[in-house]
């Protein structure tokens, strides 16, 4: 993987190329947020300059749309966990499969994302289980039926933390 720097001198040339003005602190901050990717740094990079006419240092970069719906279906899951949830859930985990995003990037990404509003007894647990479905994905071919039955676990150990039972399985 290329380091920031390397990142950084790639936006510099791709901005310059584009005609766009440029501004070293958003550079830096859009190689960092890339995590050294250098696809999903210039990813962003576009869509930073396709949304704002003006950019500055503090230029809000946008994550990609694949991300933000997963975000959605992380508040969505703990929202309401009933059948029809995961029917709407499981739309939308096909529709990020059907444009080539990997599973194991959206049960990563999606874990990623639900970790930090639940409650830290759960953590553990959910964790566990999305090992168990990672696995699960990587030995299987229907991604779908591993990603939805991981959404279903998540409702139901969030449904029996909050009613006070124990999860055991």
């Amino acid at each position: 993987a290329p380091t920031e720097d390397e990142i950084c001198t790639v936006l510099a040339q791709v901005g310059k190329k584009e005609g766009y003005t440029r501004c070293e602190g958003l550079e830096k901050r859009i190689a960092k947020e890339s995590y050294r990717n250098l696809r999903r740094a210039l990813l962003m990079f576009e869509a930073v300059h396709a949304q704002n006419d003006q950019v500055t240092e503090k230029t809000l970069i946008p994550p990609p749309d694949w991300e933000a719906l997963i975000a959605q279906v992380a508040d969505e899951i703990l929202a309401e966990r009933s059948p029809a949830r995961i029917l709407q859930v499981r739309a939308k985990l096909y529709d990020l499969l059907t444009h080539c995003i990997p599973a194991s990037t959206i049960l990563k990404t999606l874990t990623f994302k639900l970790i930090p509003k639940i409650d830290d007894a759960l953590k553990t647990e959910i964790i566990k289980w999305s090992a168990f479905y990672e696995h699960r994905i990587q030995m299987g071919t229907k991604y779908i039926f591993h990603l939805e039955a991981f959404v279903a676990k998540v409702m139901r150990i969030v449904e029996s933390h909050l009613m006070g039972m124990d999860f055991d399985d």
